[in-house]
């Protein structure tokens, strides 16, 4: 079968390959995870989606995303760096191309879900999986996404004269299909259309999965003589998961943050100001941008961590970013947020980062990194 011996992935020698399927199976499986430990519960509400259309649209993007090397240029291409699998390829399809007709998987795979009718917005977060969205120069100049009937006559998609056609056409469908089946719906009729922000915010959940499954540490490549079988699956995805050991993300607990909850925190009762900065910001209904203007030493730090403790639970956050403006500064600032987060839970240890070109230096941070 084609879709069998459609290659997604070469090694660094031509004995090793990984199956497109696969690897559309590998990206499925670290989204879900992803969307399970790993978002935080305002990203659907940031798309401007319910959780459950973005879970579905998630799933369903990460296991078409790569779509487009399922096309005579691209199989053409990569087939030079696993010679072992160009005689089964070549037994199910014809891989001749024009030199000259060069389309990028990316932008491939967004024509290819434009001429099968999904959503242009869910087509561009696929034509932008690699970081750079369609240009839309590129656009005009293939006349691709404007009219993509005219894919027909681009042998990087069908090969000479639409010869692969028929069967290409039945393995888009099937990934579609499985996509839907991945994603929990019936019809691509049930994907949303986009805005600008949801692409956008798509786009890098989508490349954070990529690069995820595309790693061989985590998920390794297999012998050209294997196609790899279903029943790798979930064990595969589970112990890539366990492999990546990522820390549990942050929940915070307190929606206010009085002065016993504030001195356990900090190891003294709030000041004025600190109480005032953190009634204001606990009596926020619709939080925004706040900013607390006082003089050195009367405890901004410990106004500004609370109160994010307090935001972070009101808009379902799961992080936070403390920005200073020098390296002194930060170094200065890094223990004592370090301690602030350290009492956060007793259960699970946090990702703490300092985030500067000498951090490596920091003795601080050199200890977290070797958990001394």
């Amino acid at each position: 079968m084609l879709r069998e011996n459609l290659i997604a992935k070469s090694g660094q020698n031509s004995y090793e390959w990984l199956p497109l399927w696969m690897h559309l199976k590998d990206t499925v499986g670290i989204m879900d995870k992803m969307l399970s430990d790993f978002v935080s519960d305002s990203f659907a509400e940031s798309c401007g989606l319910h959780n459950d259309e973005l879970c579905k649209t998630a799933k369903f993007l990460a296991y078409v995303h790569d779509i487009g090397k399922a096309t005579t240029g691209f199989q053409y291409k990569i087939s030079r760096n696993v010679t072992e699998r160009i005689g089964e390829l070549e037994r199910v399809i014809d891989l001749e191309v024009i030199a000259n007709e060069q389309v990028s998987h990316a932008l491939a795979g967004e024509v290819i879900l434009i001429y099968l009718g999904c959503p242009s917005g869910v087509a561009a977060v696929v034509g932008a999986h690699h970081g750079v969205p369609t240009e839309q120069s590129e656009v005009l100049d293939n006349d691709l996404t404007r009219n993509s009937r005219d894919i027909v006559g681009y042998t990087a998609f069908f090969g000479k004269n639409g010869c692969n056609r028929e069967s290409l056409e039945k393995v888009w469908n099937g990934i579609i299909q499985d996509a839907m089946g991945e994603a929990g719906i019936v019809s691509i009729d049930e994907l949303p259309e986009l805005s600008s922000k949801a692409q956008i915010l798509l786009s890098g959940l989508l490349i954070a999965a990529d690069w995820i499954s595309s790693n061989t540490y985590c998920f390794s490549l297999i012998d050209v003589d294997s196609i790899g079988e279903e029943n790798y699956y979930p064990n595969r995805v589970e112990k890539a998961w366990e492999k990546i050991e990522f820390p549990e993300m942050w929940t915070p607990h307190n929606n206010i943050c009085n002065a016993f909850h504030f001195e356990e925190l900090f190891g003294f009762m709030p000041r004025e100001t600190q109480k005032a900065m953190l009634d204001i910001v606990s009596d926020t209904e619709n939080p925004g941008i706040y900013i607390l203007e006082a003089p050195m030493g009367i405890g901004k730090t410990e106004a500004a961590l609370a109160s994010a403790e307090i935001l972070a639970l009101k808009t379902k956050k799961n992080g936070m970013f403390f920005g200073l403006p020098t390296q002194a500064t930060a170094n200065g600032i890094f223990p004592r947020v370090k301690e602030w987060a350290e009492k956060q839970s007793d259960d699970y240890f946090h990702s703490i980062q300092l985030k500067h070109g000498s951090a490596a230096l920091n003795s601080v941070f050199q200890k977290l990194q070797k958990g001394i």
